[in-house]
């Protein structure tokens, strides 16, 4: 994008900004005038976790406890449809609220992210956060523009056969035949990393996780002992494994981080780009995966929001709702307005109990 453009990008974004100044800015500061932090915001994204696969969604298999607490702590949306079931197409939506189409993301290889679209880390670093970012899924590595608007963004360290042409010059990444994607573990301490090298908040922190993408994966699994044991005989069972795994490693990531000083006040968004076939429609060509087709089973995927010590009180949500409201509810959860253009809706009314329908324009 020339730089021209750049800049009436940038002049636009400080533009709809300004129109929720004054009141941000009262929202900001304490009684006697000083600087209130804004709450610190993390959206984590478990890669390919249909719903159905945790206790909270209805799933008796037990394999999702942490992250079933934090549902009963918060508010889940009990229909939360994905705008695609491919991971670029569907983060690309999910980050900018706007149609994959319009983002003109439908398939994964050479499509990339443009700039004249903004994401919600370009919005919220304009409302002075720190936004930090790291991936396990080399598909949103930062050659795909997925790192706009981050302060600092680490990419997946190993990457798909595919991309071997998006290598930047210089780079030799490990290829996922041979080897692993980063664990949820490896991407948790890169984020404190980050925190501690970036320390001034509040943050914007954005998390992708591979556990659930991989389980199917015979060799190069990230699921660990004595993980890989469990739930023998049941249906879905390496899913579960995995899940179990990711489940227990995000509640320790969670708790880690709001003893952190600084992270009292946190605003947790958990979710899924996509779901996954994997038995669901045998005769239908492709269906065990994601991509291909559009079934509940590949594009309704878990949807928590968890802010303790907020004004939230725990609540399931039954109304549909997409992932293309995730900017404009936490934007407008924090009270710092939703811009104009946007093709998803703030779903704060749905959360606060104050509407049963959300109020989407025709």
């Amino acid at each position: 994008m020339t730089s021209g453009a750049t800049m009436r990008k940038r002049a636009a974004l400080r533009l709809a900004m300004v129109v929720a100044g004054a009141f941000v800015v009262a929202l900001g500061m304490g009684a006697a005038g000083e600087d209130v932090q804004q709450p610190n915001v993390v959206l984590i994204v478990i890669d390919t976790l249909r719903a159905d696969l945790l206790g909270c969604y209805g799933n008796p298999a037990n394999a999702s406890p942490e992250l079933d607490a934090l549902a009963a702590e918060g508010v889940l949306f009990e229909q939360a449809i994905a705008p695609c079931s491919w991971t670029r197409p569907s983060m690309g939506a999910m980050l900018t609220s706007q149609y994959p189409r319009s983002l003109g993301l439908y398939k994964e290889r050479d499509e990339i992210l443009n700039d004249r679209f903004t994401t919600l880390a370009e919005y919220l670093k304009a409302e002075g956060y720190t936004t930090l970012g790291v991936t396990a899924n080399p598909v949103i590595n930062s050659v795909f523009n997925m790192h706009q608007g981050f302060d600092a963004y680490l990419d997946s360290s190993t990457i798909f056969s595919w991309m071997k042409g998006y290598v930047p010059e210089g780079e030799e990444p490990e290829l996922r035949r041979k080897g692993t994607l980063p664990s949820a573990p490896e991407v948790f301490e890169s984020m404190f990393r980050l925190i501690d090298d970036a320390p001034r908040g509040p943050y914007y922190l954005q998390i992708n996780v591979m556990e659930i993408h991989e389980a199917w994966r015979w060799r190069g699994s990230l699921t660990r002992a004595p993980y890989e044991k469990m739930y023998r005989g049941k249906e879905h069972q390496k899913y579960l494994q995995a899940l179990r795994q990711v489940s227990s490693d995000i509640g320790g990531f969670i708790s880690q981080l709001r003893a952190r000083p600084g992270f009292e006040d946190t605003l947790f968004i958990i979710t899924s780009d996509h779901g996954q076939g994997i038995d669901n429609h045998p005769h239908v060509p492709f269906s065990s995966f994601h991509g291909r087709v559009v079934y509940e089973s590949q594009v309704m995927v878990p949807f928590i929001v968890f802010h303790p010590g907020s004004d939230l009180t725990p609540r399931r949500v039954s109304t549909p709702v997409r992932l293309l409201d995730i900017v404009p509810t936490a934007l407008d959860h924090l009270g710092i307005g939703t811009p104009e253009g946007l093709d998803g809706i703030a779903l704060t009314p749905l959360m606060r109990g104050e509407a049963t329908a959300p109020a989407r324009q025709q």
